[in-house]
């Protein structure tokens, strides 16, 4: 008879009978066995990542910012000199000639930024210079500016580049004798609040609050937190502490500091 057209048979030798049978006994047998296996290492690898990952962001939102140690905190350290004096600039008593050889050779500054223009003080007729100034460490376009009339120095302002809170500041200088306060921004945006010493030519300003804040101030709630970061330093002779606030502001005696 012919076998033309016909699939060959299946198992037809020794061999292949105990190749199907052994194929059979290590689906019963052997593959569950590996499946189960395959299940436990694939648990320990996704175990293993989520571990470092929660290991990686634990780490990250612990670090923290890395404190340049060229960085100008001169306030706090009272190096080389105690505030007002700066590197050994004096208010009324240095020239504009000792300003540029201090801050050109300051290693926080950066000499390239080193800027002059004119300004005036309360009316035209009240020309000084304005040299400001930005900073290697850290990396600042701007972060200083001196103003110096009649070739003597007569305000240093200091970009603030560390955490430094309204507390350690009136720990320091003891309480301010006034606070002024003002919104300012594009379109009333955020509040600033100055915190007065005019018998030591100091001044710290805040970074920007919510507007709220002034609000609440003229509204008689003491807004005026322990944790508020300063934002700025000013050193300035005693006949710039006017006996009003500028036009933006307005002006309470020190109320002490507000509840958290």
């Amino acid at each position: 008879m012919s076998t033309q057209g016909r699939k060959p048979e299946r198992g037809g030798t020794h061999h292949e009978a105990w190749f199907y049978m052994l194929r059979g006994r290590f689906r019963i047998f052997v593959k569950p066995y590996l499946e189960l296996i395959a299940s436990q290492v694939q648990r320990k690898i996704v175990l293993w990542l989520v571990l470092a990952l929660f290991g990686w962001i634990t780490v990250g939102c612990n670090q923290q910012p890395t404190k340049d140690p060229l960085a100008d905190e001169s306030f706090l350290t009272e190096q080389p000199c105690a505030p007002p004096c700066w590197y050994g600039l004096e208010l009324d008593i240095s020239t504009e000639e000792e300003v540029y050889s201090v801050i050109e050779s300051l290693p926080f500054v950066d000499p390239a930024t080193i800027r002059e223009s004119q300004q005036h003080w309360l009316s035209y007729e009240n020309v000084e210079t304005a040299i400001d100034f930005g900073c290697l460490h850290p990396q600042e376009h701007f972060c200083g500016e001196m103003r110096v009339a009649q070739d003597k120095l007569k305000l240093i302002s200091l970009l603030v580049n560390y955490d430094l809170s309204f507390e350690t500041v009136v720990d320091k200088l003891g309480p301010p004798e006034y606070v002024d306060y003002g919104i300012y921004g594009p379109e009333d945006s955020y509040c600033l609040i100055k915190l007065n010493w005019p018998e030591q030519s100091i001044v710290t300003r805040s970074l920007p609050l919510p507007m709220e804040d002034c609000i609440a101030i003229e509204q008689g709630k003491n807004r005026i937190f322990p944790n508020i970061k300063a934002g700025v330093i000013i050193y300035m002779v005693r006949e710039r502490f006017l006996d009003r606030p500028a036009s933006l502001d307005l002006r309470i005696q020190w109320p002490g500091f507000a509840e958290p």
